[in-house]
């Protein structure tokens, strides 16, 4: 998954730079319209790939899952399982999945992985409408709004299967606490 966003990414950009170039030698309004949706899809998956990164890298790996934002509240769990998040969940993709394998992780690493992932998407989702700025410059609000709407909506399965994935390992990581401070 890593590759191939990345591929992605540098490919749209590329592009996004030649018919940019063709576009100020060749002015045409089929040009412009294919100068936005690459310069759109090049923001969307770079700044995903750029959060990424960053949380990754500055944000401390010590989130307080059981407070505050991270924690999952009792009505989260009633509609996790009106949307049959159970179901659905595997297939959803994984952007690095030896981050989630329990074989290498201990159940608090991951549940940090997951609160670092849980606000990668939530950061995704708010950056998704930076391009909305945009409209100033070329017109033509629906084109913008749109593509920022549906991009930030891609990242809520993501976020609540975080949650959901995230509920389920603190419960396990606590019964672990209570059988080990028994012995």
């Amino acid at each position: 998954m890593d590759r191939l966003m990345k591929l992605i990414t540098f490919w749209c950009g590329i592009s996004c730079i030649v018919v940019i170039i063709i576009q100020c030698l060749l002015p045409s309004a089929n040009l412009l319209a294919l100068v936005i949706t690459l310069g759109l899809v090049f923001y969307q998956l770079g700044m995903r790939l750029l959060i990424g990164n960053v949380v990754e890298r500055f944000f401390p790996k010590r989130f307080s899952y059981d407070h505050g934002w991270f924690s999952v509240r009792p009505g989260e769990i009633k509609l996790y399982h009106c949307l049959k998040v159970k179901q659905w969940k595997k297939h959803l993709p994984t952007y690095d999945p030896d981050k989630y394998d329990v074989h290498k992780h201990s159940v608090e690493e991951i549940i940090q992985t997951m609160c670092c992932a849980e606000l990668d998407h939530e950061l995704m989702m708010v950056f998704s409408y930076l391009p909305v700025i945009l409209i100033w410059w070329f017109g033509d609000p629906a084109v913008f709004i749109i593509t920022s709407v549906v991009a930030s909506l891609i990242e809520l399965p993501f976020i609540v299967m975080q949650r959901f994935n995230r509920n389920r390992l603190v419960k396990i990581a606590k019964r672990k606490a209570r059988l080990g401070s028994r012995k």
